[in-house]
């Protein structure tokens, strides 16, 4: 017993015991990314297929499925490098960290406007109400992103998985029938016109 108290006092010991408890630490965090990873991109992927996108495997690559996201929501893949703007602050990281932050926030925010407004046409397409969207926006509150965050993974699933009829879809059907019931009764008329014996 005294052996191992002896042990554990070692700093040698304790040395080796701490980096066994970091890497165990950084494998779990590692597999819980993984995870979620692997869902919002089958998710995103599924979403894709059902709104007949030519490629949802770019569901499954890094950056290229933010293209697939802004392409889902009717804008050009080209303006995922409106993400890139936030490097632009990289050279105030060292001098000025308030500087950095503000910076890096005002260079995000383009493409952050994107992405709401992606996700907005998205939901609808969906048959979800696009303001759904307007979650992202607590991704920017401190102490408040890691709830949205899994928020946004519960919705992107019912996006996903849960199917409702599109609001386009209604829409059409809706603005539809009156033309259809105007048309029958053209066509009724017709036929009752031809019915009638002519007359000598």
């Amino acid at each position: 017993m005294w052996n191992l108290v002896g042990k554990a006092m070692d700093p040698a010991f304790m040395a080796g015991y701490s980096v066994m408890a970091l890497f165990v630490m950084v494998i779990l965090m590692f597999a819980v990314v993984l995870a979620f990873y692997i869902y919002f991109s089958l998710a995103l992927k599924t979403i894709a297929t059902k709104l007949n996108h030519p490629n949802p495997w770019m569901a499954w690559i890094p950056i290229v499925n933010g293209a697939l996201m802004l392409q889902l929501g009717g804008f050009h893949w080209a303006w995922i490098f409106l993400g890139f703007l936030p490097l632009l602050s990289l050279p105030f990281y060292f001098s000025s960290a308030m500087t950095f932050m503000v910076l890096a926030f005002i260079t995000s925010v383009p493409l952050m406007v994107l992405y709401i407004k992606s996700w907005w046409h998205i939901c609808e397409q969906r048959g979800y109400p696009g303001w759904l969207s307007l979650i992202y926006i607590g991704t920017f509150i401190p102490m408040l992103n890691y709830l949205v965050y899994i928020v946004l993974l519960v919705l992107i699933g019912f996006l996903a998985w849960h199917d409702l009829p599109s609001k386009t879809t209604s829409r059409t059907s809706v603005s539809s029938t009156p033309a259809n019931k105007s048309t029958s009764k053209v066509t009724q008329k017709v036929a009752v016109k031809k019915s009638k014996p002519k007359k000598k």
